[in-house]
């Protein structure tokens, strides 16, 4: 049949792998720990559809990070509500869990959950103690990465 070459290239966190063969097939695997083969041929269409895969995920992450994140300050801006420990632990768990389903940008999703509580904070109390919470959440969303590292590895 002849010999194939291959040619791997990783875009955008999705790695991808054209081969050049007399017969090619399309096979996709997960991106987690596996190639995409291609052909030759098809590798501009992987790399679109690759692109535009991420780019959706990403901007769906934002905007459910930003909605948490409006969520978590609504609740905490409550006059009833007087709990902070349950709202740093909500940040938290929030930017792990976006940590972990996309590692690449921990500070976007940190910044997206917990800068809302001291935009907030700062601009109608003059309260700069809030600034922890942003703390908190860049803590959770790299614990988020770390963990999905171990995973990973198992």
């Amino acid at each position: 049949m002849g010999r194939t070459g291959h040619c791997t290239a990783e875009i955008r966190g999705c790695s991808w792998k054209a081969a050049v063969r007399p017969n090619p097939e399309v096979a996709l695997e997960s991106k987690v720990r596996d190639t995409i083969h291609v052909p030759v041929q098809h590798s501009l269409l992987v790399y679109f559809f690759c692109g535009i895969i991420y780019h959706s995920m990403q901007k769906t992450l934002f905007a459910l990070g930003l909605g948490l994140g409006g969520l978590i300050t609504y609740v905490d801006t409550r006059p009833n509500w007087d709990d902070t420990g349950v709202s740093a632990l909500v940040i938290f768990l929030s930017c792990g869990l976006l940590g972990v389903t996309s590692p690449a940008r921990p500070w976007l999703w940190a910044l997206a959950v917990g800068s809302w509580i001291p935009i907030l904070g700062i601009t109608l109390k003059h309260n700069f103690g809030s600034l922890l919470a942003l703390l908190i959440a860049f803590a959770g969303a790299y614990a988020g990465v770390a963990f999905r590292k171990l995973l990973a590895r198992a």
